[in-house]
């Protein structure tokens, strides 16, 4: 098995501690890491794929019977018309929102996936909650609240599992 990622190492988004001991377990089940992979080429070759890439500055070719392509997720706001409703958003960040919440257009808000970099059920659970608050309750004892001052448990399911609560180290400093 190889694993051709993008960025540095696995677990981009992980504490690199976290992601190291990870790293060091897919190594020992045998699994081969190509980090910063760039120039992508693939291409049949009878029943076998063909991989070509670059890897700190060395060109590597690989053959292998399956692939498996993981892209990541991005919100979809093509086709919404969102800018007729004067509604900011991006192709690959999606909905511009405030830390309240709101659009562009201060009658609109967002919450979930399609304006948050954390994708996740229970943060987009939460930030509906954020929404309507600040959409129904703006004046009285209910207040504002802010989509910073979330505090989001984090799992990534790999063995040995990584998990935290709240922003990392590195984040605080």
């Amino acid at each position: 098995v190889w694993l051709i990622e993008t960025e540095h190492g696995v677990l981009p988004r992980e504490e690199r501690d976290g992601a190291e001991i990870v790293g060091a377990a897919l190594r020992r089940d045998g699994v081969r890491l190509l980090c910063c992979g760039q120039s992508l080429q693939i291409a049949r070759d009878g029943g076998a794929i063909r991989i070509g890439l670059e890897s700190h500055g060395e060109r590597h070719e690989l053959q292998v019977d399956r692939l498996l392509v993981a892209a990541g997720r991005s919100p979809n706001v093509a086709g919404l018309q969102l800018e007729r409703a004067g509604v900011a958003s991006d192709a690959r960040t999606g909905v511009t929102v405030n830390d309240r919440l709101q659009t562009s257009n201060p009658a609109i808000y967002a919450a979930g996936d399609v304006c948050s970099a954390h994708r996740f059920t229970h943060a987009a659970d939460f930030m509906a909650r954020i929404v309507i608050q600040n959409a129904l309750f703006a004046v009285g004892p209910f207040g504002r609240r802010r989509a910073s001052k979330l505090t989001i448990p984090w799992t990534t399911y790999t063995s040995p599992e990584v998990a935290h609560v709240g922003i990392y180290d590195s984040e605080a400093a």
